[in-house]
């Protein structure tokens, strides 16, 4: 009886202290390389004295977050670095072990920064971009750049 007490207590302990440590081990979910099923989550923003709004992607050991955003045309998009790694951002997809990617014509590639460094792109035109990180094949990201509705302050008067 002695035993059966101490495995129930046990069981309950490890429950409660996983459920309280779970959040805090998730890793962001990969963008599935544009496969449709990317969580498309709001980005941190920061907006510039010129008032360039900037909307920022964190780089980490386990993927980007968010690894999907929506962003409106002639906003930026700062790729950061939060890992303490080396980090080369290119455009196009990818798989999960950068065997085998491609680059769209429309060309996008930073070059190597790393831990405390940021990266920028701007978009000329609106659509769906995909990047991919050379140095980890664990951080995809798709943007979407989208015009905003000029009509939809009128449509609500």
């Amino acid at each position: 009886m002695k035993n059966a007490i101490a495995l129930a207590l046990f069981f309950a302990a490890f429950a409660i202290l996983g459920a309280a440590l779970y959040p805090h081990f998730q890793q962001p979910s990969r963008a599935n390389n544009g496969a449709g099923n990317a969580t498309a989550l709001e980005a941190p923003k920061a907006t510039l004295e010129n008032g360039s709004v900037i909307n920022h992607v964190f780089l980490l050991e386990g993927g980007a977050l968010p690894d999907a955003l929506a962003v409106k045309f002639g906003e930026l998009v700062q790729f950061d670095a939060r890992d303490g790694r080396q980090h080369v951002i290119a455009q196009g997809g990818g798989d999960e072990f950068n065997q085998s990617h491609s680059h769209q014509v429309y060309r996008v590639e930073s070059g190597s920064f790393g831990p405390g460094e940021a990266y920028r792109v701007s978009f000329s035109r609106t659509g769906t971009f995909h990047f991919h990180d050379h140095q980890n094949p664990k951080i995809f990201v798709t943007v979407i750049v989208y015009l905003p509705d000029s009509n939809a302050s009128n449509s609500t008067r």
